[in-house]
């Protein structure tokens, strides 16, 4: 696949298997607006050549009606999503949240209804793999959630999988990376 020029998303986050998804996305010219929750991290983040927002509330205002990766800890999904700055009480209508972290099912179709609300969409595609897998564009990725969706991203997705599968509704692609493999 080649160049993603003009291509524009969101990152919340960063994680062990972001890093490299990450940097296939920005050796491909996606550009790329993050936040993190943790200074250490924002750090990090900047000298990637990443766009650093303020805030999740700056981010979300920039990504109206673009796609939203999230790459979380479990612990930071709480605050991240509805904490006081929370990204889903700031989320423009039509914005897509890409959740690639590992997220409980429960969670997953909490955050999901929470976004619809505010009229964004929701997919979830955990990333199956090691950050080897995902430098070579390996990874094997399980989404949960609707075709149109995984359209929208299947671009950048194919950036870093070959082997990805619509499992079904939202929770779908959670409940195929957490089964015993």
């Amino acid at each position: 696949m080649g160049n993603l020029s003009g291509t524009t998303i969101g990152v919340v986050g960063i994680g062990g298997m972001g890093r490299p998804i990450i940097r296939r996305f920005l050796d491909h010219k996606v550009q790329i607006f993050a936040y993190h929750i943790r200074p250490a991290i924002r750090y990090e983040i900047a000298r990637m050549g990443i766009s650093l927002t303020a805030s999740l509330s700056d981010l979300a205002a920039k990504m109206s009606g673009q796609p939203v990766f999230l790459f979380l800890d479990p612990t930071e999904m709480p605050e991240v999503m509805e904490g006081d700055d929370g990204l889903l009480k700031n989320l423009a209508a039509e914005t897509l949240i890409v959740d690639m972290s590992t997220t409980s099912v429960t969670d997953t179709k909490h955050y999901a209804k929470l976004a619809r609300a505010r009229g964004g969409d929701w997919i979830d595609i955990p990333a199956r793999g090691n950050d080897e897998e995902a430098i070579e564009g390996k990874l094997k990725l399980s989404a949960g959630g609707n075709q149109k969706n995984l359209s929208t991203v299947k671009p950048l997705l194919d950036l870093v999988s070959k082997d990805i599968k619509l499992e079904g509704d939202i929770g779908s692609g959670q409940s195929a990376a957490l089964a015993p493999s």
